[in-house]
């Protein structure tokens, strides 16, 4: 009785910390892929600048102007928001009117941290539709709007 107990018990462990196991490298492949989802959100919605300046004559005032503006429908504005996480509330991209196309007009209000701890990446986006990750060591590369 005892051995079967035994087997029992550790036969529970195993399946307990194989869950464990499991949960770790699925949470931490999601949080090691989120700076990219947030560069594709940044992407998109420098892609809308550049379709809203085409269809209106002009970029619009404010990133929520998308919508009023016809570019982009309400469920993608909300769903291209930034998230600092995957499971983070959303924040308002920071934006700044661009003067040309190449230039940084979007983003992110603060670093998205990996799983790691190194020292964070900044999302970027162009009015043209382009974007980076800037990691904190070249953080000098952020347009001195979005840090203040």
């Amino acid at each position: 009785m005892k051995k079967r107990s035994a087997i029992i018990l550790f036969t529970g462990l195993l399946v307990f910390g194989g869950s464990v196991i499991v949960w770790i490298v699925a949470h931490r492949n999601a949080q090691r892929e989120w700076p990219w989802k947030q560069l594709m959100n940044a992407v998109t919605l420098g892609a809308a600048l550049s379709t809203h300046q085409r269809n209106h004559g002009s970029y619009p005032a404010r990133l929520e102007d998308l919508v009023a503006g016809g570019t982009l429908n309400p469920q993608t504005f909300e769903r291209l928001q930034f998230r600092a996480g995957p499971r983070a509330d959303p924040e308002h991209w920071l934006y700044r009117i661009p003067d040309q196309l190449s230039d940084i007009a979007i983003v992110s209000p603060t670093a998205i941290f990996p799983w790691d701890g190194a020292s964070g990446d900044t999302v970027t986006a162009r009015a043209d539709g382009s974007g980076e990750l800037i990691p904190h060591a070249k953080s000098k590369q952020i347009p001195a709007w979005a840090t203040k």
